[in-house]
């Protein structure tokens, strides 16, 4: 078995550390949304309304080709989060 090493969890973590920031408040909080508060406040990795979101980039073919679940059920686990199109707008 092999063990992972310093330099493969530190890339992981930056990684994800530069993930997370690249992501904070592209997405509107759902207990902003659905309760008018959240418990995180300021704290809190989503936005708090319109005002609070950033612009995320995104892949040049984001939502360019049709979700195959979407279209076999009527439903895909990801909702809006899915990276394909749901619909044949």
């Amino acid at each position: 078995m092999v063990q992972p090493t310093a330099t493969t969890s530190t890339t992981h973590s930056s990684t994800s550390a530069e993930k997370k920031q690249r992501l904070y408040k592209t997405e509107l909080c759902r207990n902003w949304e659905e309760l008018d508060h959240c418990r995180y406040g300021n704290k809190c990795q989503y936005a708090h309304g319109l005002d609070d979101l950033r612009d995320v980039e995104r892949h040049p073919k984001y939502k360019t080709q049709v979700c195959r679940t979407y279209c076999q059920t009527g439903t895909c686990p990801y909702g809006a989060r899915c990276t394909f199109r749901h619909h044949n707008d």
